[in-house]
């Protein structure tokens, strides 16, 4: 049996939510990651509220749990060493 971790529905599954999360962060201005954060979780529980009323489909609290907030926070950790890699020193020293 394939690991469920590891198939091409769930890298979907990540890009979407961390997508996701790049979308709240950019909202907010990019100055609260934590919030981004906190917002694509809010909106995951929703979505599997969401899943308990549509026939053929469970609502998973692991799925919410485990998988999206994982999956965001690994996004939103990815894009905040991008940018801490490609900012200028000289640029950090003025936003502070």
């Amino acid at each position: 049996m394939p690991c469920p971790l590891l198939d091409w529905w769930t890298f979907c599954h990540a890009l979407g939510y961390g997508f996701l999360a790049l979308a709240n962060l950019y909202s907010l201005g990019g100055l609260r990651p934590w919030w981004a954060w906190l917002m694509t979780i809010a909106y995951a529980a929703l979505d599997e509220y969401h899943q308990s009323f549509v026939p053929g489909r469970n609502a998973s609290a692991i799925d919410v749990l485990l998988l999206d907030k994982l999956e965001a926070l690994m996004v939103l950790s990815l894009y905040h060493a991008w940018r801490r890699w490609t900012i200028n020193p000289q640029e950090l020293d003025c936003q502070q």
